[in-house]
C-alpha cells in the first residue's frame, strides 16, 4: 500500500470513529436525530464458534501450564456493546480442585478464572465469561490457559493426568451496534467484505436488469468476493429491491435504479460507494455505466485496481488487463518450476514451539488434470530445523498428505549414522530429498508436518516447566510439479466441484461461457453468482474474461467450455443437446438380468431399439436436480457442465450445498450427479473424452496402452510384412543363383 493510500485510509477510519462516537444511545446524551437513526438498525447479536475461528479440532491443553487460543477480528462497521464467551470444556478428573484452573486471557490480560472442581459426572461442562469491551481491539487474541496439578508433592510437569480439552463448539457471543462509515472507495473491499470477519460472507446483489452484460459484470464481482472470502465461503442472493438492512452490490445499467433510490449521474464506467436509503449504516457498492460495455468495464476496473480507488466514486475510462496463461491461477501451485514453501506460508507460520506443537499445515491447490500416467512420484527437497539438544528417544517428524503418512524422520538417530550423513548432529538442520506419491495428490491437498518430542522421565522435583524447543520447516524447501503433463479423462464433476475445472484452467475464465435462461429468475441468478464465487475461491483471481449469454448461439459457444445453469427446460439449447447427455441422465442403469434369460434379452432389445430412452427423457433428465458433464457438441475437446434444478428452490439448494463445502458435496463425482433432498448421488462414472495432451510420443504410447489388441495386430502385421520381404528377397536370390548355375 502506498503512503498516500495509507493516509487516505487513516482519515477515512478516523472519520468513521468520530461518527461512531456520535452514535451513542440517547440515554448517554445523543441527539434526537441520532436516536432516530439507531432505531432501524438497533442492536444486533450473533455468535461465532471456535470452529469458525480457524480451530479445526478441539483445543488440547497438556501439562502443568499450557495456553492456546484463537484469533478474533472485529468488523470496521460494528461497535461491540457486549461480548461473552460460552466455554465448553472437559478436564482430567485427577486434577486438584484447590490448585487447578482455566484462565481466559484476552490480548494478554486475564479476564476470568474457571476453577476446575471435582466432577460428579463425565462430559462437557459449560461456563460463560463476560469479556470487558474496553479490552477489545480490531485484532484480538483470545487464549485459554490451563494451570493444573495432580499432587501436593513433587510432580511430573507433563504427567498424562494433566490435561483439559476446549470443545470446538465453544463460541463467542457479540452484541454490536452498526457504525456509519464514510462513502469511501479507499476502504474497499470493506465494508462489503471485512477480512477480520471469520464468518461466511452473506451479500445480496441488486439487479434491476438481468441482461447479458449486467449478468457478466455481476459474475466478475462475485468471483472477486469469492477469492477474498477464501475458506470462509459465500452465500449470494439476487433481487430487484434494495435490502432493508445492511450492505449490497448494485449493478446499474442505463441508470435504471431500484425503487426508493434517486437516479445517479453516470458519465461513463463508474464505481461508487453510496449509503443504502433503507439503512443509514448500510452501503451500496454501485457498478454503473451508460450501456452494457461500460458496466462490464466498471466491474473489471474495480476487481483489478480496487487498491488505487479513492473518494466516494471513480470514473474508469480504461482498464488494462494482462493476458493470462493456462494454469497460472495465483492459488494454484506452479507447474513450470519448483514451488517454494515460503510462497505458501510466512516464516513465522513455518515455526512451531514446544514438545508437542500444532502441526504446520499447507494447502496445495493443484491443477486437476495433472497426469499420473507413467509418473509415480514428484520430488520434494525438504529442509527443516529441530531442537537437537537432549533429543528424547522416539522424537520424530511426520510428513502427511491428506492425513496419510508418507514420510517420517527419527530425530534421535544421529548416533545411528543416518543423520550424521545429513549433517544434523551439530547444526540441527536436516536436508533430504524424497518422493511424494502422485496418486495421493488431489486438487485440494493438505500437506502437514508434525514434530513430536516425547517427555523425558526425570526424578521427582527436577522437571522443568519451561519448554524452549523450537522447530521449523525451512521456507526454501521445495515441491516440484514441473515436467508433468496435463491429461484427464472427462467428464469429471469432482474436479468441477473442488477446483472449478475445466473453466478455471484459465484463471480469468477467458475460455469459458456461462449459458443462462432467457430472463433468468432471481434464484437462477443467485446460483450463477455462487458458482462464480466458488471458482474465484479456487483460483484467487476474478473472472474478468468470462462471457455470459442467455441466447446460446453456436458461434458464441465455439471453442469454449460451457457452464449451463437453469431449471427444467428453461434453456432451449439443452433440448438440442439432450442426446449428448450421459446415458444415465436419460435412462436407468443397465438391467442386471442375466444375458441368457428372457428378461435380459428383452431388456437389451429395448436398449438397442431406444424405447426406454424415449420414455425417460420426459421424466428424468432435465426435470431432475442434477449436475451432468459431457463433451461440447460444438467443439471437440471442450466441456459442457449442466447445473439443472427441478425447481428454482432445488437449484439454489444445490448451489448452497456446493458453496458451503457440506459433507455431502464430496459425493460429487463422475459424469452425472443428482440431488435427492440434501444428498448427492453419483449415477455414472463414464469417461467419454480427454482434455489436455501427453505430447506426440506420449499420446501414441497412451493409445496403444489403452488398445493393446491393436498393438498386437500391428506387431503381427509388421512381422508378416517383414517375413514377406524376407521371403521375396530370398526367393529372388535363389532364382538368380539357379539362372547362373543353368549357364
Amino acid at each position: 500500500m502506498t503512503a498516500g493510500r495509507r493516509w487516505r485510509v487513516f482519515f477515512a477510519i478516523l472519520l468513521a470513529g468520530i461518527t461512531a462516537l456520535c452514535a451513542v444511545p440517547a440515554s448517554h446524551g445523543a441527539s434526537g436525530q441520532d436516536a432516530i437513526l439507531s432505531k432501524p438498525w438497533g442492536l444486533r447479536s450473533y455468535a461465532v464458534e471456535f470452529s469458525q475461528l480457524a480451530s479445526l479440532a478441539d483445543i488440547e491443553l497438556l501439562g502443568v501450564e499450557a495456553k492456546r487460543g484463537v484469533y478474533v477480528g472485529l468488523r470496521a462497521d460494528e461497535r461491540v456493546k457486549r461480548a461473552r464467551l460460552e466455554l465448553s470444556y472437559s478436564y482430567s478428573p485427577a486434577l486438584l480442585e484447590t490448585l487447578s484452573h482455566l484462565n481466559v486471557v484476552l490480548n494478554g490480560e486475564v479476564v476470568d478464572t474457571v476453577v476446575l472442581t471435582k466432577q460428579e459426572h463425565e462430559g462437557k461442562l459449560q461456563h460463560t465469561t463476560e469479556l470487558p469491551v474496553a479490552f477489545l481491539r480490531p485484532h484480538n487474541q483470545l487464549d485459554i490457559q490451563l494451570v493444573s496439578h495432580y499432587t501436593l508433592g513433587c510432580e511430573d510437569p507433563l504427567h498424562p493426568d494433566l490435561w483439559a480439552n476446549i470443545d470446538r463448539g465453544s463460541r463467542l457471543l457479540l452484541d454490536v451496534d452498526p457504525v456509519i462509515l464514510p462513502d469511501e472507495l479507499a476502504m474497499l473491499p470493506a465494508p462489503f467484505f471485512d477480512g477480520r470477519d471469520m464468518r461466511r460472507l452473506d451479500l445480496p446483489f441488486i439487479m434491476p436488469d438481468t441482461d447479458d452484460d449486467s449478468l457478466q459484470a455481476a459474475g466478475v464481482i462475485a468471483s472477486w468476493f469469492g477469492a477474498l472470502a477464501d475458506y470462509r465461503g459465500v452465500r449470494f442472493s439476487a433481487q430487484g429491491q434494495l435490502p432493508q438492512q445492511g450492505h449490497a452490490v448494485l449493478i446499474l445499467g442505463a441508470n435504471r435504479v431500484p425503487p426508493g433510490m434517486a437516479p445517479m449521474k453516470i458519465e461513463g464506467p463508474t464505481v461508487a460507494v453510496v449509503s443504502n436509503p433503507q439503512d443509514p449504516a448500510g452501503k451500496l457498492l454501485v457498478i454503473a455505466g451508460r450501456n452494457g460495455d461500460e458496466v462490464k468495464t466498471a466491474a473489471a476496473g474495480l476487481v483489478l485496481s480496487s487498491e488505487s480507488l479513492t473518494g466516494p466514486s471513480a470514473l474508469l475510462r480504461k482498464v488494462d488487463r494482462a493476458p493470462r496463461k493456462p494454469y497460472d491461477a495465483p492459488n494454484w501451485v506452479p507447474v513450470d518450476r519448483p514451488l517454494r514453501f515460503g510462497e505458501l506460508l510466512p516464516p513465522q507460520a513455518l515455526t512451531v514451539a514446544g514438545r508437542d506443537p500444532w502441526p504446520v499445515r499447507m494447502r496445495l491447490r493443484v491443477p486437476p488434470d495433472l497426469s499420473a500416467w507413467r509418473v509415480d512420484n514428484i520430488p520434494m527437497n525438504l529442509i527443516f530445523r529441530y531442537a537437537n539438544h537432549r533429543v528424547p528417544a522416539d522424537s520424530r517428524l511426520d510428513v502427511s498428505l491428506n492425513g496419510n503418512l508418507i514420510k517420517h524422520y527419527e530425530l534421535d538417530a544421529p548416533e545411528k549414522g543416518v543423520m550424521e550423513k545429513l549433517g544434523a548432529r551439530a547444526t540441527g538442520i536436516i536436508r533430504d530429498d524424497f518422493k511424494v506419491p502422485l496418486y495421493a495428490v488431489v486438487p485440494d491437498t493438505t500437506l502437514q508436518f508434525k514434530f513430536r518430542y516425547p517427555h523425558i522421565p526425570e526424578n521427582e522435583c527436577t522437571g522443568t516447566l519451561v519448554d524452549t524447543r523450537r522447530s521449523a520447516i525451512d521456507p526454501e524447501s521445495t515441491l516440484d510439479f514441473s515436467g508433468l503433463t496435463h491429461h484427464l479423462a472427462m467428464p469429471d464433476l469432482g474436479t468441477f466441484y473442488s477446483a472449478g475445472f475445466p473453466f478455471s484452467r484459465m484463471a480469468d475464465l477467458s475460455e469459458s461461457v456461462v449459458l443462462l435462461p432467457p430472463q433468468p429468475s432471481e434464484p437462477q441468478v443467485a446460483a450463477y453468482l455462487n458458482v462464480m464465487a466458488n471458482i474465484g475461491e479456487s483460483t484467487a483471481y476474478p473472472a474478468v474474461g468470462v462471457k455470459v449469454t442467455t441466447r446460446g448461439e453456436a458461434q458464441e459457444l465455439k471453442d469454449k467450455d460451457v457452464l449451463v445453469i437453469g431449471t427444467g427446460r428453461s434453456i432451449p439449447m439443452l433440448d438440442a443437446w439432450l442426446e449428448h447427455l450421459p446415458e444415465t441422465a436419460i435412462r436407468p442403469a443397465s438391467s442386471s438380468a442375466a444375458f441368457w434369460t428372457v428378461g435380459g434379452a428383452l431388456d437389451r432389445l429395448s436398449n438397442v431399439l431406444g424405447f426406454d430412452k424415449h420414455v425417460l427423457q420426459q421424466s428424468v433428465g432435465l426435470n431432475s436436480t442434477m449436475l451432468a458433464g459431457f463433451e461440447s457438441p460444438i467443439t471437440r475437446g471442450r466441456s459442457v457442465v449442466v447445473m439443472s434444478g427441478a425447481t428454482d428452490a432445488a437449484l439454489i439448494r444445490m448451489a448452497g450445498l456446493m458453496a458451503k463445502n457440506s459433507p455431502e458435496a464430496v459425493r460429487i463425482q463422475g459424469s452425472v450427479v443428482i440431488l435427492d433432498g440434501d444428498r448427492f448421488e453419483s449415477l455414472s462414472d463414464d469417461k467419454t473424452y480427454y482434455v489436455g495432451s501427453l505430447g506426440a510420443f506420449g499420446s501414441m504410447q497412451w493409445f496403444f496402452a489403452q488398445h493393446p489388441l491393436i498393438l498386437v495386430f500391428i506387431y503381427m502385421l509388421g512381422a508378416l510384412l517383414v517375413g514377406t520381404l524376407f521371403y521375396v528377397g530370398l526367393r529372388s536370390r535363389a532364382e538368380r543363383r539357379l539362372r547362373v548355375d543353368g549357364r
